[in-house]
C-alpha cells in the first residue's frame, strides 16, 4: 500500500521568486534566502507548475513549502503582468528605512537614466504604448467569428 505522506527525510522546496529584468531574485516566495538552500530546495515556478500538474495540488502541497506555494501561484511573472510584479516587490519594503529598500533605490537610479535618456525613453515608451496585444486581438477575433 502506497502511502501520500511524504518520506520524512524528504524536505520541502521552496518556489525561488522571479527575477526582475535588472535583478535576479534573491530569495523564495516566503522569504527565505537561495543562498541558505541547499539547490535541490529550490525550485522555479514552472518547476512548481509541472509539480502541482503532475502530482495534483493536494498531494504537491505536502513536498512544497505553503507559503511559496500559496505566493507563486498568485504572483504574477514580469512578462505576464509587470504591474503585478512590481507590487508583489514593493509590498516588501513598505516599512523598511530607506537604507535598506533596495527598490527604492532601483526607482531612484531607473528616474535617473530616465532623465538622462528622456527622448529614448519617450520613444520606447510610444512604441510599447502604440503595439497591438495579441491577446485582446484574438480575443477579438474570436468575439467576431462568434458573431457570424
Amino acid at each position: 500500500m502506497t502511502t501520500l505522506r511524504p518520506d520524512p527525510d524528504e524536505v520541502l522546496q521552496h518556489v525561488r521568486r522571479t527575477d526582475l529584468p535588472w535583478r535576479q531574485a534573491t530569495h523564495t516566495n516566503c522569504g527565505r534566502e537561495i543562498a541558505e538552500l541547499a539547490p535541490d530546495r529550490v525550485i522555479s515556478h514552472s518547476e512548481a507548475r509541472a509539480k502541482v500538474n503532475r502530482m495534483g495540488k493536494q498531494r504537491a502541497a505536502m513536498f512544497l513549502c505553503m507559503t511559496c506555494a500559496g505566493r507563486w501561484y498568485v504572483t504574477p511573472e514580469w512578462d505576464d503582468d509587470p504591474v503585478g510584479r512590481m507590487y508583489a516587490e514593493c509590498q516588501k519594503f513598505v516599512n523598511r528605512s530607506d537604507s535598506e529598500n533596495i527598490v527604492a533605490h532601483e526607482l531612484r537610479a531607473i528616474a535617473m537614466l530616465i532623465a538622462a535618456h528622456r527622448d529614448e525613453f519617450n520613444e520606447a515608451v510610444a512604441g510599447l504604448s502604440g503595439a497591438v496585444s495579441l491577446t485582446a486581438a484574438r480575443a477579438t477575433k474570436r468575439q467576431r467569428a462568434g458573431r457570424r
